[in-house]
This record gives C-alpha cells, sequence and structure tokens, in this order.
C-alpha cells in the first residue's frame, strides 16, 4: 500500500511526460489541482535547466523522485558495489510496471462498461498513458502483458549483470519462470484495483462529517469509474454498498491466484 501511495502522486508527472497539450486536463477539475502542483515542480527545475521543455522537466523531475527514493531506501546492503545502481533499476521498473497495471485496469474498466465521458474516466485515461494512445482499446490488454514481461526480463538482466550472460542466469530462468514471465505482477493488477477501490471508499466516508466535502465527492467518481458497470448495484438506504463488496471479491480473488501462482 505505501509502495502504490509513493507511485500514485508520480503519475502526474508521468501524464506530463505523454501530454503537451494542456487542454487535456486545463477543463478536468479532478486534474487542475495536481497539475498545478506539477507546474509548481517544474519551475522550480526549470530555473537551473532554462533550455528543457516541459515534458522533458516532467521525466527529470520523475527520474529525480526515483533516485531519491533509491537512495532513501536501498534494496541492498551499502557495502556492495553499484548498490545504488541496481536500486534505482529497481524502482524505475517498479513504477513502469505500476503504470501498466494502471493502463490495464482502464482497459478492463472501458471495456466491461459503456463508454463514458465523466471526469474520473478521463482522468484515469490520461493516466494510462501511452497505453491508452492505442486503438483499439482491446488490444491495450495484451500490451500490457507484453510490457510487463519486459520490464522483467530487462530488469533482471541489468540488476544481475555479467551473470546474465552466463548460462546459470538462464538456468535460474526456467526455475523461476512466474516471476521472469510477470505472471505474479500480472495478478498483482487486481492488487491495485482492489487497493484504488479501498483509498476512494476510505476517501468517500469523509462525506460522513462533512456531506459537501470535495474529496469525498472526488473519490465517489473514481469509484464509480473503477466499478463500471457494477456502480450502485448494491444501495443501503442513503450508501451504496456496492465498492465495499467489490473490493472484498477482488481481494480476496487476488489472494486466491497469488496463492496459485506461488504453488
Amino acid at each position: 500500500m505505501m509502495a502504490m501511495l509513493f507511485h500514485l502522486p508520480l503519475l502526474f508527472l508521468w501524464l506530463r511526460v505523454w501530454t503537451g497539450d494542456d487542454r487535456a486536463f486545463v477543463f478536468n477539475p479532478l486534474l487542475t489541482g495536481p497539475m498545478r502542483a506539477v507546474d509548481r515542480v517544474l519551475g522550480v527545475l526549470r530555473a537551473p535547466f532554462p533550455f528543457l521543455p516541459d515534458r522533458a522537466l516532467a521525466a527529470l523531475a520523475l527520474t529525480l523522485a526515483l533516485a531519491l527514493k533509491a537512495l532513501a531506501f536501498p534494496r541492498v546492503p551499502r557495502g556492495l558495489p553499484w548498490f545504488f545502481l541496481q536500486g534505482f533499476h529497481v524502482e524505475v521498473w517498479e513504477f513502469i510496471v505500476f503504470t501498466f497495471q494502471i493502463a490495464a485496469i482502464h482497459a478492463v474498466v472501458r471495456l466491461s462498461s459503456p463508454r463514458t465521458t465523466s471526469r474520473a474516466a478521463q482522468t484515469v485515461e490520461l493516466l494510462a498513458r501511452p497505453v491508452s494512445f492505442i486503438r483499439p482499446v482491446v488490444w491495450q490488454l495484451p500490451t500490457v502483458l507484453l510490457g510487463i514481461v519486459a520490464c522483467t526480463l530487462l530488469v533482471s538482466f541489468l540488476c544481475d549483470l555479467p551473470a546474465s550472460l552466463e548460462p546459470a542466469f538462464w538456468e535460474k530462468v526456467r526455475d523461476n519462470w512466474r516471476f521472469y514471465s510477470g505472471l505474479g505482477f500480472v495478478v498483482d493488477i487486481l492488487q491495485v484495483w482492489s487497493r484504488c477501490l479501498l483509498l476512494s471508499i476510505l476517501i468517500s466516508w469523509l462525506s460522513l462529517f462533512n456531506p459537501r466535502n470535495y474529496a469525498a465527492s472526488c473519490a465517489r467518481e473514481f469509484s464509480n469509474c473503477l466499478l463500471g458497470r457494477l456502480a450502485g448495484l448494491l444501495p443501503v438506504g442513503m450508501m451504496d454498498m456496492t465498492p465495499l463488496v467489490v473490493f472484498m471479491v477482488v481481494n480476496h480473488l487476488h489472494g486466491w491466484l497469488v496463492r496459485m501462482v506461488a504453488n
């Protein structure tokens, strides 16, 4: 959950990398606030790098954020050589895989529900770039699967050179095919989905204390977007229990699939 909370804000920098036209988000109230924060970050970097365009500055800011996390939370003991470089590779890999998982969620929602023009749906589509550029939408899912496998193999080569050039490395790939095939990270799409849904549920509960809370209203929009056709199926009094029920079902399904993959 902590990794997702770190990666979610970085998605807006990722959006800036893939979106040069401000009109894509300037008329969406769900994006104007976060993108103002992104522009402030880019303003800080523009002073030492005035020659870089906004997209390049966003890519630089994203790289610096991942590098700082690799430095603050090293993945290998500091006594080993190249500990920072290896940790940075892993951080970049985790974030790229996360963007593929978000793109998979977007594709599934688009395929399972009628086309919607809600603000939340537009936001998710923008955050799912560049995969969401692909048309028809049905081709986005195989792109996600191939992307996850490619990222998994690539980071294995980078973090295990020169061992990756030796026969023993390929024996390890064969023996641990579940990891190197990216199957576990494909299954984790359900985990990301359920956690995003849980986060929207928790924020939406702010309306119990303040019915006019703007964050709660936005969270309900995202919750309905994530649920697709299922939204509003289980109303209980003044509350819709559908998000909570779907969260428990998806979370249980993820745990069952993880056990299957592990075995």
